[in-house]
């Protein structure tokens, strides 16, 4: 009986840490890796014009909002581009969204993600990225 209570009190401190340890970066890091990652597959599903990719994709960056829930908000260019990316990647498909007849859009969702990644660089405990 206490060695089960011994490992389930090990297992909940291990999943404890890791929970922790995914807390301490910075959203702008995390949403910097989050960008890197998935524009490069929105790119693909663009040109493979694979809209299963979309849904998807807002899972995830729906898992990453709302993991760091209002701490976005110290990483306001950040979150715009997290927001932003589904539409940005619907703007790249044959029918694109209203949201994509606004030609700033996708030069300010360009200028969010470049944004973003200095504000990355300027928080990563190493030094830039």
């Amino acid at each position: 009986m206490k060695r089960n209570v011994m490992a389930a009190c090990l297992a909940l401190l291990a999943v404890s840490v890791a929970h922790a340890s995914k807390e301490a970066k910075p959203f702008a890091i995390a949403a910097d890796e989050f960008l890197s990652t998935e524009l490069p597959l929105m790119d693909s599903a663009v040109q493979a014009d694979d809209s299963k990719y979309f849904g998807e994709a807002y899972a995830r960056m729906m898992a990453l909002i709302s993991q760091y829930g209002a701490k976005i908000e110290t990483a306001p260019r950040c979150a715009d581009a997290v927001i932003a990316m589904i539409v940005a990647g619907i703007c790249r498909t044959p029918t694109p969204d209203k949201q994509c007849e606004d030609p700033a859009f996708l030069p300010r969702f360009a200028s969010n993600v470049e944004q973003c990644k200095q504000a990355a660089n300027a928080v990563a405990p190493e030094g830039p990225r």
